[in-house]
C-alpha cells in the first residue's frame, strides 16, 4: 500500500494498524508493527490505533488503565490513538475520559481519540439519530462529549508531542516479543500482478475523488437538540487551507421554548434562535473533532 501510494497518488496517505486494547499482546503488537525492518522502510505502520472501551461511568486515569497505556507508549515513534473509545456501560455517557486523553498526563504519550459512534444503532453508541423522515436529533451523548471538547486547551495540545518526532524507531528484534504473537519480521512476496498494479495504476472501473469548491454554505437539514429544540442557523464554515475545526471557536445554542413542530412525527420540539453556528464554531462542534482531533497533537 505504502509503494503503490508513493507512485499513484498526488499525497502521503497515512497507512496504519488498528485492532483491540487486548492488554497481553498490545505492546509487542505495537512493536512489532512500528519497528525498523532493514531493507523495507515502507513496512512500518505510520500510526498504530487501539480500540478500548476500558474507560466507563466515574472512572479515574487509573482504574480505568489508562495510566499503563502511557506508559506503554510514551516511547514509540508513530502516533497512538484510540481508533475507537467511548463505552456505553453507564448512560448517558459523560466522556470524562476527554479530559484525560487531551491532557498532561497522556497528551506526550496519545494523540487523541475517535469516538464511537456517529450514528444511533442498534448497539446504543450513537450520538446523533438519523430519523425516519430525514431530521436529526442529537443525543445527550453528542452534547457531553461537546461539552468536553470546549474545554481543551488546543494550544498545549498542538504542542505537546514535538518532542516524539526526535525518537528513532527501533530495529526489529525477535527477542522483543514476549507473546504469542509472530516473531517473523520477514515480508511476504508480493502475488502476481501487484507490482503492474503499483507501476501502472488502478485504471478501470475507478471513480476518482477531487476537491470540489463548496458554492452553498447553508445547512437545509432540520436539527434538533436533545430536548426537541429546533437548532436554527446551522451554517458551514469554510476554512482556509492549514486551518483547524476547533471546538474551542463553538458558540453556545440557547432555545427560545416555543414548541412549533416535531422531529420524528410523534414527539414535539421548539425552535432555537440567535445561534451562530457553522462547522468550526457550532452546535454541532463535535461532528468534525470526531474525525480530526486524533492528529491534533501530532
Amino acid at each position: 500500500m505504502h509503494d503503490y501510494i508513493s507512485k499513484n497518488s498526488k499525497r502521503p496517505i497515512p497507512v496504519g494498524y488498528s485492532a483491540a486494547d487486548v492488554r497481553p499482546l498490545l505492546v509487542d503488537s505495537a512493536y512489532y508493527f512500528t519497528c525498523n525492518l532493514a531493507n523495507s522502510t515502507n513496512s512500518r505502520s505510520d500510526f498504530f490505533g487501539l480500540n478500548s472501551y476500558s474507560w466507563c461511568g466515574d472512572a479515574t486515569y487509573t482504574t480505568s488503565g489508562y495510566n499503563v497505556l502511557t506508559e506503554d507508549f510514551t516511547n514509540i515513534t508513530v502516533p497512538v490513538f484510540f481508533s475507537e473509545t467511548g463505552c456505553n456501560n453507564v448512560r448517558p455517557r459523560v466522556f470524562s475520559e476527554i479530559q484525560a486523553i487531551y491532557g498532561p498526563d497522556m497528551s506526550q504519550a496519545l494523540s487523541g481519540a475517535l469516538v464511537y459512534e456517529y450514528t444511533q444503532e442498534a448497539n446504543d453508541y450513537g450520538l446523533v439519530n438519523l430519523n425516519s423522515n430525514g431530521t436529526v436529533s442529537l443525543l445527550v451523548d453528542f452534547e457531553n462529549l461537546r461539552s468536553q471538547y470546549s474545554k481543551l486547551d488546543f494550544s498545549a495540545i498542538t504542542a505537546s508531542n514535538s518532542s516524539q518526532t526526535a525518537i528513532t524507531p527501533p530495529v526489529c528484534d525477535p527477542k522483543q516479543i514476549t507473546s504469542n504473537i509472530t516473531k517473523s519480521f520477514r515480508v511476504p512476496d508480493r502475488v502476481d500482478g501487484i507490482d503492474d498494479m503499483i507501476k501502472n495504476g488502478v485504471t478501470k472501473n475507478v471513480s476518482v475523488g477531487a476537491l470540489v469548491s463548496v458554492s452553498s454554505t447553508k445547512i437545509n437539514q432540520t436539527v434538533y437538540d436533545s430536548n426537541g429544540n429546533i437548532v436554527t442557523g446551522l451554517m458551514l464554515n469554510v476554512l482556509s487551507n492549514g486551518a483547524v475545526n476547533t471546538p474551542s471557536n463553538s458558540t453556545t445554542v440557547s432555545s427560545s421554548g416555543s414548541r412549533t413542530g416535531s422531529s420524528t412525527g410523534s414527539s414535539t420540539s421548539s425552535s432555537t434562535t440567535g445561534a451562530a453556528v457553522s462547522v468550526r464554531a457550532s452546535a454541532l462542534t463535535g461532528l468534525g473533532a470526531l474525525t480530526v482531533m486524533a492528529f491534533l497533537a501530532l
